[in-house]
């Protein structure tokens, strides 16, 4: 499912797992893709004891958040995940929301109109802030003046 994602969409959607599995949610969900996107975004090279190294060195990886805007938004997606208890085990099968799932499909359907062989995280985003997905954290992306047609032409840019 995943062969046409570049290296770095896939440890988001793998960071976005990790964060439902730890929060005891039953599903991955577009916040918790979002809370990834702003968290390799900005570089955090994130290190998670139980898998070694999850960042990529991509150097050439240029942020399109501001530093201040992620800090927003990542304070703001985390409080609207909602957290139960206990975890789930990292090697639980976790299905993928029906939101989640579309917002996927619509990124990859951007990228191939695009005519781009490899669907990139900012193809995830453009896909969540331009359709017509409903959650608090893509409301807050929203609100913050991220749009679509801004995150097309970052990935114009790229």
């Amino acid at each position: 499912m995943f062969e046409r994602y570049s290296l770095r969409a896939r440890q988001l959607i793998f960071l976005a797992r990790y964060e439902a599995g730890r929060r005891g949610a039953q599903q991955i969900d577009i916040d918790d893709f979002l809370w990834a996107f702003v968290l390799e975004d900005q570089g955090h090279a994130v290190e998670f004891p139980e898998f070694g190294r999850m960042h990529s060195q991509d150097t050439t990886h240029k942020p399109f958040l501001s530093g201040d805007l992620a800090a927003k938004l990542q304070d703001q997606i985390k409080q609207v995940l909602a957290r139960s208890t206990p975890p789930r085990a990292t090697s639980d099968d976790m299905a993928m929301s029906s939101g989640l799932k579309r917002v996927l499909g619509n990124a990859a359907e951007l990228a191939k109109s695009l005519e781009h062989k490899v669907i990139q995280p900012l193809h995830i985003l453009a896909a969540a802030v331009g359709g017509d997905a409903v959650s608090p954290g893509v409301e807050a992306v929203r609100d913050s003046g991220v749009t679509q047609d801004a995150v097309l032409r970052a990935i114009e840019e790229e």
